[in-house]
């Protein structure tokens, strides 16, 4: 489901850059000419990724990291940046994978009943840098103690990418 919405985001932001263009107007055909429709194969639009799993990015070509200084039990958003380093530009959405740290080993943390993404995309210039929030309390309520990481589907033309960030919940003071 994931990979298709992205999919879709990756063909809409082709179609927004090709519309962006500097061509010059041209004159609208006359109203007697019949309509002129061209077809294209799907496989020359969609995207297809040379692997079933994601390459993880390297911290030289973007370095996704946690903004917020000291996180809580109590806190409910975190604030990122992700930092393009690479001459590539890419993709991404709201949507991420959260993980708990459970004795050396990454668990997947499970989200609240009804809470879902908004089908958002965004564009990560080359040598630039997003900043963002997520609404983590929305999506899991409020974390327990101990140490996370955050994973994010991000694309380029022709590949699929995830960019980590951990951090670590400190127990709020009462």
């Amino acid at each position: 489901m994931d990979r298709t919405v992205f999919i879709i985001l990756i063909i809409l932001a082709l179609l927004m850059s090709a519309c962006a263009v500097d061509e010059p107007l041209k004159s609208p055909p006359p109203s007697n000419s019949p309509p002129v429709t061209t077809t294209q194969p799907a496989e020359e639009i969609i995207p297809t990724f040379s692997a079933d799993n994601p390459r993880e990015l390297d911290y030289t070509e973007v370095n996704f990291r946690i903004r917020t200084s000291f996180i809580t039990t109590d806190t409910s958003w975190l604030d990122f940046e992700l930092n393009n380093r690479s001459g590539t530009e890419f993709l991404y959405g709201e949507v991420f994978t959260l993980y708990k740290d459970i004795n050396g080993s990454w668990e997947y943390v499970d989200m609240m009943y009804g809470a879902d993404f908004n089908d958002t995309g965004l564009i990560l210039m080359p040598d630039s840098i997003n900043n963002g929030s997520i609404d983590i309390g929305y999506f899991f309520g409020f974390l327990g103690e101990g140490n996370y990481r955050i994973e994010k589907d991000i694309f380029s033309l022709d590949e699929w990418c995830i960019v980590t960030a951990e951090f670590e919940v400190f127990e709020a003071e009462k």
